[in-house]
Order: structure tokens, then sequence, then C-alpha cells
């Protein structure tokens, strides 16, 4: 395990935000940084803060609640999207794009309420969603808003989403039939590759539980990311929401899809419940953190893991307890350490050396109660200076 260097130019602890914090951001302020996104499901706005190395640049109100996640996207080029579900009863779903060049959000509201999932794919924003029994699906909107299509998954429920440029990879759990019976009767894990460019059909499909003699389970894949014609992906516990027989097992391993041939192998790695997996320069990082249910206290959620796929070399990086979520942005590693019990705190890292760059307390906007939903809405490394 790597002890992380402490740079000597590490940012004070602020609570402070930059000069645009009492007055209306500009384009430049917008220019630069990582997107942390206060939400409510009980008031409005939502406040979309900009953070680089120095500090805050900018917040900007969206008149959205309930943010839960910013868009999936594909290779290293992130998505400026994210999507909320409204107040507590996920009244409303709408989709939100960041524009940078006016320092505002363009939001959407969507045709169906309780979105699951969001992700960019080929200029279109694609939703999933869960219900009971065999009704689960996907929704496909422009950038515009407009519904363009749907995908019905069936009793294949999906995890999660990963995007690449004309291929949208679907990780599904065949959900439980509806029964008295005390005896578990989950389906299995499954990758379904859609064809962007062909109306969203499914190309193939391939069985995760199968290839890694996975016993059958509740819950899948937390996040993946694709490589040229391989994705990486993360399950990093396994349970059968207590029905007999009981299964409750964490696990300590990427898993590896070869899209060509349905080839599924399994990189260890040194720290269990890898859950959040994204790409940078070649290299994989995998945040070790777990969020519903949480497995074990929160100070327990400290690891990163640096993953060389063609070497498969890992290393691993201890970035502290309360480890939440990491996003990239313009070449840096934004760190999130949040628990809701302590004043959250982003981080920033040079992914290269690890070497931590600065670290930026964080207050949470008043007159509602607001959580950080999501982070990210990052740039890419070229675009920076």
């Amino acid at each position: 395990m790597k002890r992380l260097l402490t740079g000597l130019l590490v940012a004070a602890v602020s609570t402070a935000a930059t000069a645009c914090t009492s007055q209306r951001p500009t384009p430049e302020d917008c220019a630069h940084g990582v997107a942390v996104i206060w939400s409510s499901e009980q008031a409005k706005p939502t406040h979309v803060e900009l953070w680089d190395q120095q500090g805050r640049r900018a917040s900007i109100e969206a008149d959205v609640q309930g943010v839960f996640a910013t868009a999936e996207f594909s290779g290293e080029q992130p998505s400026q999207w994210f999507a909320s579900n409204g107040n507590t009863f996920h009244d409303q779903t709408n989709i939100s794009r960041l524009d940078r060049t006016t320092c505002s959000v363009h939001s959407h509201r969507t045709k169906e309420a309780g979105a699951f999932g969001v992700a960019e794919v080929n200029d279109h924003v694609v939703l999933s969603h869960l219900s009971l029994g065999d009704r689960t699906w996907l929704e496909v909107y422009s950038q515009t808003g407009e519904l363009i299509t749907t995908y019905q998954t069936g009793r294949d429920a999906p995890d999660t989403l990963a995007p690449s440029e004309k291929e949208l990879m679907t990780f599904t759990t065949e959900a439980s039939e509806i029964s008295n019976s005390l005896e578990a009767s989950y389906g299995p894990m499954r990758i379904l590759t859609l064809g962007v460019q062909d109306s969203y059909r499914e190309k193939s499909r391939i069985d995760i539980s199968a290839a890694l003699n996975l016993p059958a389970a509740s819950n899948g894949a937390t996040d993946a990311t694709v490589i040229e014609n391989t994705v990486y992906f993360a399950v990093p516990h396994l349970d059968n929401q207590d029905v007999s027989p009981i299964l409750d097992e964490t696990r300590s391993a990427l898993s590896v899809a070869d899209l060509s041939t349905g080839e599924i192998t399994e990189i260890p790695l040194e720290q269990d419940v890898p859950y959040q997996v994204e790409q940078h320069e070649g290299m994989l990082y995998v945040a070790h953190t777990y969020l519903n249910p949480a497995l074990r206290e929160f100070e327990e959620y400290r690891y990163i893991s640096r993953v060389d796929p063609a070497t498969r070399q890992v290393e691993t990086f201890d970035v502290g307890p309360r480890l939440k979520k990491i996003a990239f942005s313009e070449g840096l590693l934004y760190v999130l350490h949040n628990d809701a019990v302590e004043p959250p705190v982003l981080e920033v890292y040079d992914p290269g050396t690890m070497e931590k760059l600065a670290s930026h307390e964080l207050t949470a906007p008043t007159g509602g109660h607001y959580y950080i939903g999501a982070i990210g809405l990052g740039l890419p490394a070229e675009k920076s200076g």
C-alpha cells in the first residue's frame, strides 16, 4: 500500500469561496473546475458549485431538486449532464446540462419520473427505469429534451450504464419472480450491448454470473468504464435481501469483459468493496466505498486502487476516511470525503504521483436539507490552462 505524499502547496482547509461568490459568475469562472452539486428533496434550487485547486470558482442555480447522479460518459471525455428525481416522492425527473459558456444550467422534464441511472452516448441522454415485475426500461432523449425512443429490458433490471462511442452497455440483474416463497429466485447478472446507431437494438448479451460462478443476488454492478473493446466494472457486494438461503458477501476484484469474445476475467484488488471505476490517461482508478446500504463505518472507506489494464498491476492508496466519490477534471483527481456527519471535504490530487495538492472544506447551502447529490461534469486534460 502506498503512503501518499502531501505537497508543499496544499491549500488550507477552506470554507471561503472565490470572489465570484458575491456576484454573478462569468464564463471565465465557469471555464475550469469540477462540479459539486448540492441538492435537496425538500427545496429548490439545486446549487452547482465549480471547484478547482485554488477553491470555489462559481455557484450556479438550477431549478430542480433531488439530484442523484451525473451522466456516465464514453472514454475520458466527461459529460456535462446530470439527472434529478424531484421531491421525496420522486414526483418528476429532469435531465440537466451545465453550459459553461453562459454559466447556466438548462433542464428538461422527462416523460416518466423515477429514473435510476443516466448516461450520455452519441449526443443522446439515456435514463434507466426500474419497476416491479417485468416493467423495466430505458428512455433515450435528444439534447433538447425530446424523447427519441424507449427500450424495454423486461425483468432485466438495469444496474448501471456504460457508454462507448457506438454502443451502450447496460448491466442488468434479472428481477426476482413475484412469489410467496421464501426461497431466492433472483436471476443472473448480464451485460446487454445495445447498438446506438441501430435504434438501440440489442446486439449481444454476456452472462456475468455464469462466467464468474456467482450465486443468485439481488444487486449487481455499481459502475463501469470502457476502453476500446473492453469494459471494466465493479461488483462490490452480493446479497439477496435476507431471503433464504441468506447471501452477504463482499468482493475484492475488478471485473473485465472482452466485448468481442464475451470472456470475463478478474483483476484481484488489495481492498474489498470496489464501488466506482474511472479512467484517466490509460489507467483505471477504483474508489472503494459503498453507499446503499453502508457495509461498515464510513471511517473505514478510505482506499483508491490504481490499475494498469495492460499489465494488471495494482497500487493501493490510503486517501483518508469517509471516501464517497472521485472525479477527474483537467488532469486532476478530485476526491470527496463525506458521511453526512462531519463537514464534507474535497481534496485535489495529482493522479500520476497521488500527491495531495489541495484540500477544501465544503459548506452546505441554507434554506433546506441539502446534500451532495453528485460530483463530476469535469473537463478533459487538454483544455487545461
